[in-house]
């Protein structure tokens, strides 16, 4: 028996003797078959040989697996037929191992992009004579995989680590739990924090988060992940994207979630992938992680729970470096072919070591009817250091949870408004009605691309519910540019204005696309503005990119036109693609029909 031979199948990939390299991992989709589980589309390419050496082939494999299965179907590995292989693809112009880098979030927030963007310079980032999709010869799957969003990260000497978020979320969040990603991106996050937290607390003298999990108590990873995820605000404003981003539009259209660190100020990894250039490197594996060290961690439990406690007993060799015998009946692991229904509650366990976790746990379980410590010592491992990639070892339980549907969209209502606080002043301007409403029909036409669509803040938050952006007065005014235009009413004796508003929806299309419109609150004595729909440089409008495009709005002073009158597609550092539109006097339906079409023409040509 071959050596590959001892791991479990992977029952959405051939029972044949193919050598398969896994290349990319793209949309996610719904599950017919397990709700609880969404399934995640990989690509595969045979490596044949030629001469005395193995090479990429022309010939691919698309399959959709369960999102547990990401641990075991991850970038590079190789397969023969659906068993995974000890081997690891590296034969790419410029792949390197265990690269290190360090990350301060303070100075460079997380962004999300996707495969075919370009940078500032309008260079393709993914450099495409050393990672490409030519094997595909289907356009439209080709899309998909370009389309599929990647994590971009910035060193403080200015390097660009991509990392594709099918990656993120097995290396970077949670690990040591499968079942909790595929919760993340079918329900939203505080349903997480309540199944799995039953209290937390922030003890502010000690800058200690406290939690106490349902149950049994759950490994470091876990417990970081949560307690960030329950009480830090810069985590909850990350980790909300993953559902934001999947939730609206047709249930079976392909879904790119937005996955983004946990970690608020700052992350080191070491990990393996291809420089494109001095500048750019595109990461395809995380082998280790630091958790967060913004807070120490405590786990809380009741007095009759009893700890495992550990012994300090050598350990002979790294984890990775064991291969286990699985005994699972040699069932396929996958919800989709499901034979036995014990199959799609074991999965493979995580790869990806976690460095430093004794600077960041406290091995101390508090009691709540007593003071007196429970110690528990420390099982030391090589884990501090990477180690060399090998075979999955280990096997972990996915429970899992129904999902949630998608709430509806809400109309545009009358809010009172207050100057105290501007933020939550809702302007239902004749024209922005008119806008909402022709979008309402047009979502409920079968026969238009338009699925959906969303209001966005200033925070990037979306919601169904009406919500204005406010055009930044104090930014305007420190780049001393438009500062009177960017205020609706301001009150010199009392010193309080009101900003000029602006409506920002987020519109998503079939097929997984989205666009975003934008509409200028105007003045009474202002005759209004043009319309401007647009596609960002990122996946998903960040916060960044809104402030961006605001303030450079306030600088155009709203004006989408050349001299002659004409209108013109505005040179923005947080759009892509733009196209201004001009009012008509009552329906925008087929104004909106035409700007559709070709945004969606537009993002087509954009890819390689």
């Amino acid at each position: 028996m071959e050596e590959y031979e001892n791991l479990p199948r992977i029952g959405g990939l051939p029972d044949d003797k193919v050598k398969r390299v896994v290349l990319a991992g793209g949309a996610v989709f719904y599950n017919d078959r397990n709700p609880e589980i969404p399934l995640v589309e990989v690509l595969l390419v045979e490596a044949d040989k030629y001469e005395c050496e193995e090479k990429l082939s022309d010939k691919t494999y698309l399959a959709k697996i369960g999102a547990p299965q990401v641990d075991t179907v991850r970038f590079g590995t190789v397969f023969i037929g659906n068993r995974r292989t000890r081997q690891i693809w590296t034969d790419f112009k410029g792949y390197r191992e265990n690269v290190n880098f360090s990350f301060d979030f303070r100075n460079n927030e997380p962004e999300s992009i996707h495969f075919g963007a370009k940078n500032q310079d309008g260079q393709y980032y993914i450099w495409k004579s050393k990672f490409s999709f030519d094997a595909i010869s289907d356009k439209a799957v080709k899309a998909r995989f370009l389309r599929s969003p990647l994590t971009k990260l910035t060193t403080d000497n200015g390097v660009s680590v991509l990392i594709p978020s099918y990656e993120v979320l097995t290396a970077l969040l949670v690990p040591a739990e499968q079942s909790i990603r595929s919760k993340l991106i079918i329900n939203p996050m505080d349903f997480i924090v309540n199944e799995y937290l039953k209290s937390y607390r922030h003890d502010a003298d000690s800058n200690t988060y406290v939690v106490e999990y349902f149950g049994n108590s759950k490994q470091e990873t876990n417990l970081s992940f949560l307690a960030y995820l329950a009480m830090n605000e810069i985590s909850r404003a990350r980790i909300s994207k993953i559902y934001s981003s999947v939730a609206s539009g047709s249930r079976y259209s392909p879904k790119y979630p937005v996955v983004l660190p946990y970690h608020p100020s700052g992350l080191n990894i070491v990990c393996d992938g291809i420089w494109m250039d001095n500048k750019t490197f595109l990461c395809l594996r995380v082998t280790h992680m630091d958790l967060p060290r913004d807070f120490n961690l405590k786990e809380e439990s009741e007095r009759e729970k009893k700890p495992i406690e550990k012994e300090n007993t050598p350990v002979e060799s790294s984890p990775k470096q064991q291969v286990q015998d699985f005994d699972i009946d040699d069932l396929p692991v996958t919800p989709e072919n499901n034979p036995n229904p014990r199959s799609p509650r074991v999965y493979i366990g995580s790869e990806v070591t976690v460095g430093s976790i004794k600077d960041i746990v406290s091995k101390e379980i508090i009691t709540k009817e007593s003071d007196t410590p429970i110690k528990v010592s420390d099982n030391k491992t090589d884990q501090d250091e990477p180690t060399i990639k090998e075979a999955p070892n280990n096997l972990s339980s996915g429970d899992d949870q129904n999902s949630q549907d998608t709430q509806g969209t809400g109309k545009l209502n009358q809010v009172e408004k207050t100057i105290d606080n501007p933020q939550e002043c809702i302007d239902e301007s004749d024209m922005f009605t008119k806008v909402i409403k022709s979008l309402s029909l047009l979502k409920d036409d079968e026969n238009c691309p338009l699925t959906d669509f969303l209001y966005i803040d200033n925070k990037s938050n979306r919601s169904s519910e009406a919500a204005l952006c406010s055009f930044l007065y104090k930014e305007a005014k420190l780049a001393n540019s438009g500062t009177k235009w960017a205020y609706k009413e301001y009150d010199r004796k009392k010193k309080i204005f009101k900003p000029r508003g602006a409506l920002v929806l987020e519109l998503l299309l079939k097929d997984g696309e989205r666009v975003y419109l934008l509409e200028i609150e105007q003045k009474a004595e202002e005759k209004g503005f043009s319309g401007l729909m647009f596609h960002p440089i990122s996946v998903i409008l960040s916060a960044s990119d809104i402030k961006k495009l605001l303030l450079e709005i306030v600088q155009l002073r709203g004006r989408f036109r050349t001299k002659n009158g004409s209108l013109q597609a505005v040179d923005l550092e947080s759009v892509a693609k733009s196209i201004p539109y001009t009012h008509y006097k009552d329906k925008y339906t087929k104004l909106f029909v035409m700007l559709f079409s070709k945004m969606i023409d537009d993002i087509n040509n954009e890819f390689y």
